[in-house]
C-alpha cells in the first residue's frame, strides 16, 4: 500500500462508510433529504446538463474534422496494447455496460403510457410510441457517448501526450498547467469524482442484481428477496474483482468479447422473432422525429417550462451520465495508446452510438408493437412487476424465447462484470502513485478494496432505501461532474487551437553536436516525470 495516494483515497472511502450509516440508521430521513437535494440539483441544474451534453457532441464532431484528429496517443511511434477488434469490444462494454439491457425494453413503456403533457401526445397512441422510440435514442445515443469520447481522448493526449501524471487533474493540465494533478485541488477532484463513481456502479450493480433476480423468478420460481439480492450481488462482485485483478488483457478483453458476440446473438433473435416490418417502420418515423426536433429536444425547448417529464427523464440521465464520464473517461483514454485521435472517436463515439440505436430500435421496437399490436400488456406488467420483469416478458413471447432467456441472463451478468472491471481498474489507478504509460496496472488490493466497497453500497442501499434511493445518491454526483465537464470542455478548446505546441512528442527539432563531431538532430523532448 505504499503506492496509496491517501487524500484520494480516504475522503471518498469516509463518505461512502458515513452515507451508509445514515441509510442503515435513518433510512427514512437519509431517503426524504436525498429526494429533495435530488429534486433541488435537477431542478436547479437541469438546463445546464443539458447545455454541457449538447457542448460535449459539438466538440466531439470538433475533433472528428480539424487536424487533432491525426494525432496519434502515444507519439507518432506508439504501438496499440489492445488489437482493434478487442479495443471495439472492450470500448462497447465500458459504453453500454448493463443499461441497454435492463432499459431498451422497459424506457418506452413509461413514455407510452405517460408522455410529456406539453406534447399533447395521446397515451398508447401511435405518436406517443414513436416519441418514446425517439427519447430512447436521444438518452442513449450520440449525446451520452460524446461525453465519454470527448473526455477519454483529452485524458488520453494529456497523459500519453503531454507527460502528465495519472489523474483527473490532467485533463485540465492545457488551462492550470501539469501541476495541477500533483496539487490538493487536483487530490480533491479525484476524490469527489471516486465518490461520484462508486455511487453510481452501485446503482448500476443494484439494477443488474434486480435483473438478474428477476430471470431468476421468471426461470426457476426464486423470489425476489433480499438473500437473492445477496447472493446475486456476492457473486457478481466476487466476478469482476477477479477479473479486475488478471490484468487488462486476460480479464475486460475475454469478457467484452464474448459479451458483443452475446449481444449480436440477441439482436438477431429479437429481429427474427418480431415483425420486423413494423418495427422498422416504428424506427424509421422515431428517427425522422428523432433528427427533425433534435435541438429543440436536446435543449429542452420541444417542451413547456418546468414540465416535469423532462427532470424524471432527460435532466436524471444526464446527471447520472455525467457522474461516470470522469472515471470511465479515464480507462478508456488509457486504453486507445496507440491509436489516432479520428480513430479513437470513432470507436468510443460513432460505433457505440450506432449499436446503441440498433439494439434501442429492436428492443424497444419489440416492446413497443407487442403492447399496441398485439395486446400482451406489458404495460400492466410493468406497473405491478417493475422494469425488470419487461424484457423477459418480451423474450417469452418471441418464438423459442425460454431457451434464449438463460442466455440473457448469462449477458447481463458478463456485461456488469466487464464494465466493472474497466471502472475498478481506473478506481484503484487513481488511488496509486506510479501509474505511467509503461505501468498501467494498478495494485491488486486496491482493486479488491473498490471492488468490495461497491458490493457493501449496493447491497446496503437497495435492501434499506430501494434502487431508488441508490439512484438518487449516484445521480447526486452529476454536480460535480457537471463543472468538471466544463473545464474539460475548455482544455479540448485549448488543444483544438495549440496542440501541436502541447504535444511532446511534436516539438520542433533542434541541432546538436555528437560526440564525434557531426551534427545530430533529436526532437526537444522534455525529461520524463515518471
Amino acid at each position: 500500500m505504499k503506492q496509496l495516494r491517501s487524500m484520494v483515497f480516504w475522503p471518498p472511502v469516509l463518505l461512502i462508510a458515513a452515507a451508509l450509516v445514515l441509510d442503515l440508521g435513518f433510512p427514512e430521513l437519509f431517503l426524504r433529504h436525498l429526494t429533495s437535494l435530488n429534486l433541488w440539483v435537477l431542478e436547479t441544474f437541469g438546463v445546464a446538463f443539458a447545455a454541457v451534453v449538447l457542448a460535449s457532441l459539438f466538440m466531439a464532431v470538433a475533433i472528428m474534422v480539424t487536424p487533432f484528429g491525426k494525432v496519434r496517443l502515444g507519439g507518432p511511434h506508439a504501438k496499440p496494447d489492445l488489437r482493434p477488434w478487442s479495443w471495439i469490444c472492450v470500448a462497447l462494454a465500458t459504453n453500454t455496460a448493463v443499461g441497454i439491457l435492463f432499459w431498451a425494453a422497459a424506457e418506452p413503456l413509461y413514455h407510452l403510457k405517460a408522455p410529456p403533457a406539453s406534447l399533447g401526445l395521446e397515451p398508447f397512441s401511435k405518436e406517443a410510441a414513436r416519441f418514446a422510440l425517439s427519447t430512447l435514442y436521444l438518452h442513449w445515443s450520440f449525446l451520452p457517448c460524446a461525453l465519454y469520447g470527448v473526455s477519454g481522448v483529452m485524458f488520453g493526449f494529456a497523459f500519453y501526450n503531454m507527460k502528465t501524471d495519472f489523474s483527473l487533474g490532467a485533463s485540465l493540465a492545457p488551462l492550470f498547467g501539469k501541476n495541477l494533478s500533483r496539487s490538493s485541488i487536483g487530490a480533491v477532484i479525484d476524490g469527489l469524482c471516486l465518490f461520484a463513481l462508486v455511487a453510481g456502479m452501485a446503482a448500476s450493480l443494484a439494477t443488474g442484481t434486480l435483473t438478474l433476480s428477476g430471470g431468476l423468478e421468471h426461470l426457476w420460481g426464486f423470489k425476489s428477496t433480499p438473500l437473492v439480492w445477496s447472493v446475486v450481488t456476492l457473486t457478481v462482485v466476487a466476478a469482476f474483482v477477479l477479473s479486475a485483478t488478471t490484468g487488462l488483457q486476460k480479464g475486460i478483453t475475454v469478457l467484452a468479447g464474448i459479451n458483443l458476440w452475446i449481444f449480436v446473438g440477441l439482436a438477431t433473435f429479437v429481429a427474427l422473432g418480431s415483425p420486423l416490418i413494423n418495427i422498422l417502420g416504428l424506427a424509421g418515423d422515431a428517427l425522422g422525429d428523432h433528427i427533425t426536433h433534435f435541438l429543440a429536444t436536446a435543449t429542452t425547448l420541444r417542451f413547456a417550462p418546468q414540465e416535469p417529464w423532462v427532470s424524471q427523464w432527460t435532466f436524471f440521465y444526464w446527471a447520472v451520465w455525467l457522474a461516470w464520464t470522469p472515471i470511465t473517461a479515464v480507462f478508456l483514454g488509457r486504453i486507445g495508446y496507440g491509436y489516432r485521435v479520428r480513430e479513437f472517436m470513432v470507436v468510443n463515439f460513432i460505433i457505440p452510438s450506432l449499436f446503441a440505436l440498433v439494439w434501442m430500435s429492436l428492443f424497444g421496437g419489440a416492446a413497443l408493437n407487442m403492447e399496441l399490436s398485439q395486446n400482451l400488456s406489458l404495460v400492466k406488467s410493468l406497473e405491478s412487476r417493475g422494469p425488470e420483469a419487461i424484457i423477459y416478458q418480451l423474450l417469452a413471447n418471441l418464438p423459442g424465447g425460454g431457451w434464449v432467456i438463460p442466455i440473457f441472463l448469462f449477458s447481463v451478468f458478463i456485461a456488469y462484470v466487464s464494465g466493472a472491471d474497466a471502472n475498478t481498474a481506473a478506481m484503484a489507478g487513481m488511488c496509486s502513485h506510479g501509474i505511467c504509460p509503461k505501468q498501467t496496472e494498478p495494485p491488486k488490493r486496491l482493486k479488491y478494496i473498490w471492488g468490495v466497497l461497491v458490493g457493501i453500497v449496493s447491497l446496503a442501499m437497495l435492501q434499506a432505501a430501494g434502487v431508488d434511493g441508490i439512484k438518487m445518491l449516484s445521480n447526486l454526483g452529476g454536480l460535480p461532474a457537471l463543472v468538471y465537464q466544463v473545464f474539460v470542455l475548455m482544455s479540448l478548446g485549448v488543444v483544438l487551437v495549440k496542440f501541436q505546441k502541447l504535444d511532446v512528442y511534436a516539438r520542433p527539432i533542434q541541432s546538436y553536436p555528437s560526440s564525434s563531431g557531426a551534427v545530430a538532430d533529436v526532437p526537444t523532448l522534455p525529461v520524463e516525470d515518471h
